[in-house]
């Protein structure tokens, strides 16, 4: 009984805490939404779709690797690719991998920018002066990990949305 009991507070205690972490950064990231709208909103859009982006640049070479060595195509391409388009299977796939690979090394550049500046546009809004010589990179250093889980929250949320929809008890299952 001792061993249960200590369960359900531990599994309590995790959705209180989960609840409470929820609640913090929302209103962390009000805050700066209030501060810097634009920048926030598009750091969180470029970082998701980075998300994706470094996503399918590691899964479609493992495709095109499946593709270049079954003999003929597999069942899982054949609504897209007929028997004789093998090999332009494998030239699109290796293509979108790169061209996957190409946008996520933009996108991390873009919003290594991005919150370079919302840091330093920080920093100028709260008014504060600087009482370390490396005070304001520390803050853009956080901004950027903030969005960081932000973005990783967003891609958590819309990924189990989408299983959800797609396979509904496994879905169940990983919440």
């Amino acid at each position: 009984r001792m061993c249960k009991a200590k369960a359900d507070d531990a599994t309590m205690n995790l959705f209180a805490e989960t609840r409470s972490s929820g609640w913090w950064l929302a209103q962390v990231l009000r805050q700066f939404l209030r501060v810097v709208p634009g920048v926030t909103l598009a750091l969180v859009v470029y970082l998701t779709v980075a998300r994706i982006t470094r996503l399918l640049a590691f899964l479609l070479p493992l495709k095109v690797i499946l593709l270049a060595g079954s003999n003929g195509v597999p069942h899982y391409f054949r609504p897209f690719l007929a028997n004789d388009q093998k090999q332009l299977g494998i030239a699109i796939l290796s293509a979108a991998a790169i061209a996957f690979y190409a946008i996520t090394l933009f996108l991390e550049g873009h919003t290594k920018r991005l919150s370079d500046r919302a840091g330093a546009d920080l920093m100028s809004a709260a008014g504060v002066m600087s009482l370390v010589d490396n005070q304001r990179a520390e803050m853009q250093g956080i901004y950027a990990r903030f969005m960081q889980i932000v973005s990783g929250t967003l891609f958590v949320m819309v990924s189990m949305g989408m299983l959800a929809v797609l396979d509904p008890l496994l879905a169940a299952y990983l919440c």
